[in-house]
């Protein structure tokens, strides 16, 4: 097989495509909420979470990759504990970048044999945790340096990142797979990784993450096949020195786009694996693979619906205030060239509106001059005690919440249209418990 690389775009690649959810969705679920008396006067934000939406991307996780695949859902994407559970439950594993995440996987029910453990800031007392209570968890380190700390581990499976040293194409603050990284150790110290393979013995895999939101598909192939030659390069160096213990495993990553475009459907990652498969077929048969996508499978889950407090009239452009902003979009108000994502407006009732659009600002509700979630965006026309909603924000949202101007977390509903089922996973917060995380 042979494909063309003569593009870096996903979007000119032939993927399959996902189902995104429709406006109407927001309308159906929104009144649904409100008849089952699950949404109040105090919820002036609200997060919503299909898991018919979640289950389409597993499915299609599983389908794509060759059986036998293991995939870890990377916990810091969304790591609402009753969806870590959902995730568990279906056969999926987690990928924890702290040891909070692992933490995190015990509660949800995760076997310890499914937790990846990825954290570049390991303390020993934390290695020392997961020894004695996740037996066979994966636990990649980030560098020469913490294989001290993990010397005489008995019950883990442990293994090192390396850093490809290639280009992703990935935004510059995802892309980790540059020459100057703080993750991974850089694969030009090919000797020293050697050796590092034979000073530790039991080291059994090997780790690599090149970034996310990734552009060239074919990055992750070529990656993947200086990872496997690495991989052929020590289990040679092992026979010779009589170390009986191969190498059993490959963690590849993830990074995996997710897209925000309006009209433009979600793609799937079947070219991704085919380059894989083109690059380095005999991966899938020698290693035992592990994946760890997060934005991919979460993004286009969830969504936000928010109170418009009031539209002020004052300038060019009028200003629609909503409970939304900075708090929970942090990388799309503080990270220029963040996503745009999609909006919606429901009129107080909960219908769609269609009406004819107007040219507006959308303000967040933090105390300081950036919060603004976009600028002149084309709106139906958006009125005091309307709610805007804010679509694809099943990943890197409500994960990473700021304590900045102490704004109560939103309540989060999750939802399933196939199987007719809503409910409260996680309560709006409280001002007590707002009062309690800062005593």
């Amino acid at each position: 097989m042979s494909l063309d690389t003569s593009t870096d775009q996903t979007t000119d690649l032939a993927l399959s495509k996902l189902n995104r959810i429709a406006k109407t969705e927001y309308q159906k679920v929104y009144q649904w909420g409100l008849r089952e008396g699950l949404i109040d006067s105090s919820d002036s934000a609200i997060y919503f979470y299909s898991l018919d939406q979640l289950d389409s991307r597993l499915e299609h996780l599983r389908q794509v990759f060759p059986k036998g695949v293991k995939h870890a859902i990377a916990i810091k994407t969304n790591p609402l504990l009753s969806i870590l559970k959902y995730l568990s439950h279906q056969g999926f594993g987690l990928e924890a970048a702290s040891i909070e995440e692992v933490h995190l996987a015990r509660a949800a029910g995760c076997a310890s044999a499914d937790i990846i453990f990825d954290s570049p800031v390991k303390r020993k007392a934390e290695i020392d945790f997961c020894e004695s209570n996740c037996p066979q968890m994966v636990l990649n380190a980030n560098c020469l340096e913490e294989l001290p700390r993990i010397a005489h581990k008995q019950h883990l499976r442990l293994g090192l990142r390396i850093n490809p040293m290639l280009s992703s194409g990935a935004p510059e603050v995802f892309d980790v797979s540059q020459k100057v990284s703080k993750f991974g150790v850089p694969i030009s110290m090919r000797e020293k990784i050697i050796q590092a393979y034979l000073d530790y013995p039991q080291l059994e895999g090997l780790h690599m993450h090149i970034g996310s939101q990734i552009s060239k598909m074919d990055a992750t192939a070529k990656a993947v096949g200086l990872l496997y030659d690495l991989g052929e390069d020590i289990q040679q160096a092992r026979r010779e020195r009589g170390i009986k213990q191969p190498i059993t495993y490959m963690d590849i990553g993830g990074g995996f786009p997710a897209i925000y475009e309006a009209d433009t459907a979600q793609t799937g990652m079947e070219t991704l694996v085919a380059y894989i498969q083109d690059y380095c077929p005999q991966v899938f048969s020698d290693y035992e693979v592990f994946t760890e996508f997060g934005r991919f499978i979460h993004a286009h889950n969830g969504w936000v619906i928010s109170d418009v407090e009031y539209v002020t009239p004052y300038h060019e452009q009028p200003i629609a205030m909503v409970h939304a902003g900075a708090d929970m979009f942090v990388r799309e108000i503080y990270q220029q060239g963040s996503p745009r994502h999609q909006m919606a407006v429901l009129d107080p009732k909960g219908q769609l509106k269609q009406a004819t659009e107007r040219v507006v600002h959308v303000a967040g509700p933090l105390c300081f001059a950036g919060d603004f979630l976009d600028k002149k965006r084309p709106l139906a026309e958006i009125q005091e005690g309307d709610k805007l909603v804010i679509a694809d924000a099943g990943a890197n949202a409500i994960g990473m919440w700021s304590r900045h101007c102490s704004r109560a977390c939103p309540k989060v509903i999750a939802y399933s249209l196939k199987n007719q089922s809503i409910q409260i996973i996680k309560a709006r917060e409280t001002i007590e418990d707002i009062v309690r995380f800062w005593r």
